[in-house]
């Protein structure tokens, strides 16, 4: 090698045969070489290799008894699960809370007493206000005041329209069931409900033609 010239297999083996170097490096690079050759074994063979090497050989029909304690050991039979990626669910949620606890839904019952029973004083208020909603729907209606006319003898006379027929009435009338003309005077004719005296109906003035407009005041007589 000295004159340049490429080594020949000859000349290896006489390196090999005088260098304790040389010898050195052979026999790391085998151990490398059968370590590389084991790791890429499939896992079937290794096991049945360590099965020759160290444990006694299954009996036929019967199951491995190392793949029987493994089964028991629920964590160590998952671990040829380790490299898969979680379900799409899981993936989706926050990473902090990815191995978290989820939270527990909690429901009380509540009970509600039911309301107590109406007082006498609360049954009567309701029952004056319904009579007195039906007492305010039997006012005077379809009539207009026109105007009154002031007599010796029968004192205030109040002209009304009813429809197209002209209607008197005179101070304190009772023509109305259950009402009674109590005010005559330019603002309006006023009746005051017998049952209830101080629910009142005010009728404002307006031509004998018609409705007119706001502040508006025509005595017909």
């Amino acid at each position: 090698m000295s004159n340049g010239q490429p080594p020949t297999p000859k000349d290896f083996l006489q390196e090999l045969r005088t260098s304790r170097r040389t010898q050195g490096m052979a026999v790391v690079f085998l151990a490398v070489l059968a370590g590389m050759v084991w790791m890429l074994w499939p896992e079937q063979p290794k096991r049945r290799a360590r099965a020759v090497a160290g444990a006694p050989a299954p009996v036929p029909g019967e199951a491995d008894p190392q793949l029987k304690a493994l089964e028991k050991l629920p964590d160590l039979a998952k671990l040829t699960k380790a490299g898969e990626l979680p379900r799409d669910p899981e993936m989706s949620r926050d990473l902090f809370l990815f191995d978290s606890r989820q939270a527990e839904t909690e429901v009380y019952e509540v009970f509600v007493p039911p309301p107590p029973p109406p007082t006498p004083e609360v049954v009567e208020t309701k029952r004056r206000q319904a009579d007195r909603d039906i007492q305010a729907g039997t006012r005077p209606q379809g009539v207009r005041y026109l105007g009154f006319l002031a007599t010796r003898k029968q004192g205030q006379i109040g002209a009304f329209m009813k429809g197209e027929e002209p209607l008197t009435l005179p101070l304190g009338d009772l023509s109305f069931p259950g009402w009674k003309l109590v005010k005559l005077d330019d603002t309006g004719a006023e009746f005051q409900n017998l049952k209830y005296p101080d629910l009142r109906h005010k009728i404002q003035p307006s031509d004998g033609a018609g409705p007119q407009q706001p502040g508006y005041v025509r005595n017909e007589f």
